[in-house]
């Protein structure tokens, strides 16, 4: 063999091996992290197909964001442990000279051995910056890992050609709950939260409720309010883990978009709520003929909204709420007059589920606003996007489509439990404020604004 697989992956948790630093199965690099975490960037070396010719020693250069996290640590794999070295230069975001040896000619002859573990921190004036003005809070894609001059040799052979594998996309996400920034969940904190307490998210609201409404529901309530608390005190470096809604940050995912390619027209009319009823009465008529009468109470007592939402945005299911763009991110509604036929749409021959618009039809220029309302009353039946393009719970519509519900698995319809759910987080914020006049006399100036 002349070849050696060079793989990366970015943990949380070290990966157990063998005595020689050894694994079956590379590990898979987790989705995401938060800017307070410390993480390890291990990297993977293997000779493929070999016996007794496995890596002799390696050399690389690792490169890194260093307004993001800093590296405090290198550790070697258990293979490699003669002629260390390594260098950190956290101020310009690089270890260079990442070496080592192996003792053994059999360290990574067919399965792949741990070459070094870099550990990386939040410290000092490390931070994520988000600008919720507008939007939601949204993570860096790109963390700035690279591996640079890496050079390697197998025993017995010499040099090798190296196939290095992508380094994995992981998301990074500020804090949620340090408004602030400064490295603490503290009452500055939660005096901006107080502020948008019981406030919907819109464009029209306050800029700071895009930021507090933790799980994405449109609404800043009592479920946002429960995760905040659990998480208030927290600090930098405390090294207890921050508590995130269930599902996050998956939630973001719940908002049914029209694609960036779609058409945007001038003087498109504003949606009203006189025509968005009729819309929204044949919406629950379909869904309940898919899914049972047993849907219906879920689905009539969702109170629908019209607002600017931003971006691409056509509608964002709450907890008991949903909000419809107020001009189809400013393509321009089709508000079916009768919508209880298709007749402006016709099968699309690659999927019965899936309605195109008729040419020299108002409908083949707009986006249709009972799909969307389909849509989103879905996400209240517990139904999440699909990934199937040409499905109603797609992440996206597009001007001229209309898509029928299925009979997709119903995994939560809602039901009298938010009452008492209400009631458990009520409790909460009784025993939330009694630590507060506990610890601080300031706090009741809080509550009064609470």
């Amino acid at each position: 063999p002349n070849m050696a697989n060079v793989d990366v992956s970015l943990v949380l948790e070290s990966t157990i091996a063998d005595s020689n630093g050894e694994i079956d199965t590379l590990p898979v690099s987790d989705e995401w992290i938060d800017e307070w975490n410390a993480f390890q960037i291990e990297i993977w070396i293997t000779v493929p197909n070999a016996e007794h010719f496995g890596v002799a020693d390696a050399v690389t250069d690792l490169i890194y964001n260093t307004q993001y996290f800093t590296a405090t640590q290198v550790e070697f794999g258990a293979g490699f442990t003669i002629n260390q070295t390594f260098n950190i230069d956290d101020a310009a975001g690089r270890i260079s000279n990442i070496a080592a040896s192996t003792s053994s000619p059999e360290v990574g002859d067919g399965r792949p051995a741990l070459f070094a573990r870099i550990r990386f921190e939040s410290s000092g004036t490390d931070n994520v910056l988000f600008n919720t003005d507008g939007q939601y809070v949204q993570p860096v894609i790109d963390l700035g890992f690279g591996i640079e001059n890496l050079t390697a040799t197998a025993a017995s052979i010499g040099a090798v050609n190296l196939q290095i594998s992508a380094i994995p996309t992981v998301e990074l996400w500020p804090v949620l709950y340090d408004f602030n920034n400064n490295g603490s969940i503290d009452f500055a904190d939660f005096s901006v939260f107080a502020g948008t307490f019981r406030t919907t998210v819109d464009v029209n609201g306050p800029s700071e409720a895009w930021a507090s409404d933790f799980n994405f529901d449109g609404e800043v309530n009592f479920a946002d309010f429960s995760v905040f608390s659990a998480n208030f005190r927290n600090f930098r470096g405390s090294g207890i883990p921050r508590v995130y809604q269930d599902d996050y940050p998956g939630q973001l995912n719940n908002l049914l978009l029209q694609p960036e390619s779609g058409v945007s027209y001038e003087n498109v009319n504003q949606l009203s709520s006189a025509e968005l009823q009729p819309i929204v009465e044949e919406a629950i008529q379909r869904l309940v003929q898919v899914y049972g009468n047993e849907v219906e109470p879920t689905l009539t007592a969702v109170e629908f909204q019209i607002a600017d939402l931003p971006g691409q945005t056509l509608g964002r299911a709450g907890s008991t709420t949903i909000v419809i763009d107020q001009d189809a991110a400013g393509a321009g509604w089709f508000i079916d007059a009768s919508p209880s036929d298709d007749i402006e749409y016709h099968r699309d021959d690659d999927d019965s589920m899936t309605l195109l618009a008729n040419a020299m039809t108002l409908a083949a220029h707009r986006v249709d606003l009972l799909s969307v309302v389909m849509h989103e009353l879905s996400h209240r039946l517990g139904l999440q996007h699909s990934g199937q393009n040409a499905s109603l719970m797609d992440e996206s519509l597009p001007v001229g489509v209309r898509r029928l519900p299925g009979n997709q698995l119903v995994s939560g319809v809602a039901d009298d439990d938010s009452v008492l759910s209400l009631e458990l987080k009520t409790d909460d914020l009784t025993d939330f404020f009694s630590s507060l006049v506990d610890s601080k006399s300031e706090a009741a100036l809080l509550l009064d604004s609470f």
